[in-house]
């Protein structure tokens, strides 16, 4: 998935990736994937809504997200 994932973006010339359109984030280890796609690619900002709060507040204070990575925190 990463791969193929970081070579589409390379090959599009990506500058901005919206993270999901429909889904969210189910385990921490689904995101450090997103966060190594962002990491191999610095030059896409990354972006994403999500209602996982807890799971990227402890991305945060692990250190694990990436400059080039925003979240949306959203509700409902």
């Amino acid at each position: 998935f990463m791969t193929r994932m970081t070579n589409e973006i390379r090959e599009k010339n990506v500058d901005f990736l919206r993270v999901h359109d429909a889904g969210d984030y189910y385990s921490l280890d689904y995101l450090k994937t997103w966060f190594n796609i962002a990491k191999a690619n610095p030059h896409t900002v990354f972006y994403s809504y999500t209602k996982s709060h807890d799971m990227v507040r402890l991305a945060y204070r692990l250190g694990l997200v990436p400059s080039n990575y925003i979240f949306i925190f959203s509700t409902g």
